[in-house]
């Protein structure tokens, strides 16, 4: 015995093809969805990017506003050391020559000189400072300087002289003695006095040090 459907073929066929569009629908809804949520996440990352290349942007203009700043506010005093030879090398050849010609220009005694070696010292920035520059090197050069003196103002005028040089120089020490084989007449054209100095000679290097020099340092 053959029951009757409770639909018609009619409706069957209607009923197919609603189920066929519901399930195209709904996948075209979800591949909708997908897509927009990974442009969605796409759009966020480009904005984060955005957000932190404009930061970058931002910093790096505000550091050259600053350094700009400090260039204008320093640039005299820069010139001015320059020009007084205390941020050039150190030329010992050059200062032995103008030792010599002072010595010859004030008729004084031979000059016993001597220079050690050279140290170079890191100077550190303040940790308070918000843009430390590039390292920058010191050098150190002691010298010991030996002379017999007719008189004091004799080392007084090399001295005087001396601190006039291009360069960075910083007496230290200064032992004068009296000649005792000159006691008994001073005013003779003859050395009556022996002195013994130290100087520190100084000057700065603001070329950046590798990392091999500062380890040696």
């Amino acid at each position: 015995m053959k029951l009757p459907l409770p639909l018609s073929n009619s409706d069957l066929m209607l009923l197919r093809n609603s189920l066929i569009s519901f399930v195209v629908l709904s996948g075209l809804s979800i591949a909708i969805y997908v897509t927009a949520s990974g442009l969605q996440r796409s759009a966020n990352e480009s904005l984060n990017s955005a957000r932190v290349y404009f930061d970058q942007v931002s910093n790096s203009v505000t550091q050259i506003a600053q350094e700009e700043e400090t260039i204008i506010r320093y640039i005299d005093r820069y010139i001015q050391i320059a020009a007084d030879g205390i941020v050039s090398e150190q030329d010992r050849l050059v200062f032995l020559e103008r030792m010599t010609s002072i010595r010859e220009m004030f008729q004084l005694y031979a000059l016993g000189l001597s220079m050690g070696e050279q140290i170079s010292h890191i100077v550190p920035y303040p940790p308070e400072d918000p843009l430390p520059g590039d390292p920058l090197t010191m050098h150190q050069t002691p010298i010991s300087l030996e002379l017999s003196l007719l008189h004091e103002g004799d080392l007084l005028r090399l001295f005087d002289r001396l601190l006039s040089l291009p360069g960075l120089f910083q007496p230290t020490e200064c032992v004068v003695d009296l000649d005792s084989s000159s006691t008994e007449g001073l005013t003779q054209l003859r050395e009556n006095l022996s002195a013994r100095c130290r100087i520190n000679w100084y000057s700065f290097d603001l070329s950046p040090p590798d990392s091999s020099a500062q380890e040696g340092v």
